[in-house]
């Protein structure tokens, strides 16, 4: 291979490698708000009396239902 078409192809590589970089960014973010938002989901529910965890759960099943096709 000639030495230009060696620079073109690692060129390619880079722009590849960043477009990647910035996806696994956005990704890491997304779970990492997941997580906190199901950790304060699961603190919110320990903490709270049994009569109120049974009317949240109630709650969060009428929402995956409706949200369902």
């Amino acid at each position: 291979m000639s030495l230009t078409k060696l620079e073109k192809q690692v060129q390619e590589l880079r722009k590849e490698n960043k477009e990647l970089q910035t996806h696994n960014k956005f990704l890491v973010e997304r779970l990492e708000r997941w997580a906190e938002r199901n950790f304060q989901l699961r603190t919110d529910l320990i903490n709270s009396p049994m009569a109120e965890k049974i009317n949240k759960l109630n709650e969060m099943i009428k929402e995956a239902n409706e949200t369902r096709p």
